[in-house]
């Protein structure tokens, strides 16, 4: 595990150095955690790994990576996976169960499952991966369900993820959902006014009221971003005419002529998946 993220981390140091070696500490609370990096089992919490890598081809080991963590008692087929490429400079943080804190060098990084954009991180030392008491329950506050969202701004020009957002809430608050994750997105998004819509948000629960939250965060979140003033914002666009929902989260959806059509004018576009998680008293 300890391979694994100290390969994500490291990603923002090769492009400029010709061969690095980096060392890591990784810890999980609780102990065990189990890392795989693309697929590949890399170790277990408590553990230090030694990483040497070299700027040749293919380059860094983690461009547009998919992390794993999984804690004792959990398993691998627990982790949601990424609907699609993740672009670049991003790694897929994801947990078995989900709702992990993620802290590097002692700060606060993500909670899983997210979309990460590793070149925030400089010469990482430590790394720690903590299992929330209460994470077992997380989709159980007092029996109601729990919205997840995770969001990527794509470049539409050449389908290229540049910021990312996740959250969640009960059904009732998807208002101040939609406005959190409008903040997180504004944080990575340095030029004012430009020209934005969000999609057609991916219903990953495949049910009647999982559309129908997913349709109203949309909505929400359209809302937040035009009252936040930073983005202009176009109204909401509806893919689901011409794409499978399955293909709502793919990047280079944006290759396609039907929907450079209903995107012109735009410079950049919202896409992302909902899901619903049911609580106890629902299963």
């Amino acid at each position: 595990m300890k391979t694994f993220l100290a390969a994500l981390l490291a990603t923002c140091l090769l492009g400029f150095l010709a061969g690095c070696e980096l060392t890591v500490n990784l810890e999980s609370d609780p102990p065990g955690a189990m890392g795989y990096l693309n697929g590949v089992y890399r170790g277990t919490a408590p553990c230090t790994v030694n990483l040497r890598y070299e700027l040749l081809p293919p380059y860094w080991e983690m461009q547009g990576g998919c992390l794993e963590l999984v804690f004792p008692g959990h398993d691998r087929t627990e982790c949601h996976h990424p609907p699609g490429p993740v672009g670049q400079e991003f790694v897929w943080v994801t947990s078995a169960p989900a709702g992990a804190e993620i802290y590097v060098d002692g700060k606060f990084m993500c909670v899983t499952p997210t979309l990460y954009d590793w070149r925030q991180l400089w010469f990482p030392h430590h790394a720690k991966a903590v299992l929330p008491k209460n994470a077992n329950k997380a989709t159980a506050v007092q029996g109601k369900p729990l919205v997840s969202c995770d969001l990527r701004i794509v470049r539409i020009s050449d389908g290229s993820v540049v910021a990312s957002a996740s959250g969640q809430s009960a059904p009732d608050k998807l208002e101040a959902l939609g406005k959190g994750l409008s903040e997180k997105l504004r944080e990575n998004m340095l030029v004012k006014g430009e020209p934005i819509a969000v999609v057609s948000l991916r219903n990953r629960s495949g049910t009647p009221e999982g559309q129908t939250l997913a349709d109203e965060l949309a909505d929400k979140l359209t809302g937040a971003l035009l009252e936040c003033g930073w983005f202009d914002v176009k109204e909401r666009i509806g893919l689901r005419s011409i794409l499978d929902e399955k293909d709502l989260e793919r990047t280079d959806m944006v290759k396609s002529a039907k929907v450079k059509e209903m995107v012109v004018g735009l410079r950049y576009i919202v896409i992302g998946g909902v899901s619903v998680s049911k609580g106890e008293a629902e299963k």
